[in-house]
């Protein structure tokens, strides 16, 4: 019954799936299982047997373990620093540092950067209003504009941009080729694993 309804809530969400976190209440069914058959099957051996069987799955207990630890705290710090969102608190804390400098703040919709933006603003009331089909659609809080699409310098025109107006533009490295001409780079927010997340760029107008 357990393993039968763990699913359950995992089939309702839309969001960030498939996501493993959302089986983790399975793990504990699955031990006692495993437990349970090993119990039995050390207990039907002979002596000698026995003790060569317990020797035999303590050392794969063990050798799983350091295996598990060194994926951990190494590979994965290093090597999926991208699946983890790294670079989004870095981005934030330097748009909110820099923001009063300039007039409009165009950055990506997608890759859960709303939920950052109201995690530092501490404005949990706003994004409990807004449903999935409006981030991706785009919307606008104050100066920051959340744009639906990963390059927000592809949507310039929709958002008219004046020449008097100091802009900032945020791109995703990985799936953006600017316009040189038209963007200064002001900083940029790299991984540990040695990968860029975004550039951070001032829109140059055309008078200016």
């Amino acid at each position: 019954i357990w393993l039968l309804c763990d699913p359950i809530a995992a089939a309702l969400t839309l969001e960030d799936s498939p996501n493993i976190q959302r089986a983790i209440f399975t793990i504990p069914a699955f031990q006692m299982i495993e437990a349970y058959g090993l119990y039995f099957l050390i207990l039907k051996r002979q002596k000698i047997l026995k003790y060569l069987l317990i020797v035999l799955l303590t050392s794969l207990f063990l050798t799983n373990i350091v295996y598990f630890l060194h994926q951990y705290f190494v590979h994965i710090s290093l090597n999926t620093s991208f699946a983890r969102d790294e670079g989004n608190d870095q981005l934030f804390s330097f748009l909110f540092k820099y923001e009063g400098e300039y007039d409009k703040i165009l950055i990506s919709s997608y890759e859960d950067l709303p939920m950052y933006y109201y995690y530092f603003k501490h404005d949990k009331s706003t994004i409990l209003t807004l449903a999935q089909s409006q981030t991706k659609k785009g919307f606008q809080i104050g100066k920051y504009i959340f744009v639906p699409d990963n390059c927000p310098e592809k949507l310039l025109k929709d958002y008219n941009i004046s020449s008097k107006e100091k802009v900032i533009i945020v791109d995703s490295v990985a799936k953006c080729t600017p316009d040189i001409s038209s963007l200064k780079n002001i900083s940029t927010i790299g991984r540990r694993d040695g990968t860029i997340g975004y550039t951070i760029n001032e829109y140059i107008t055309k008078n200016q």
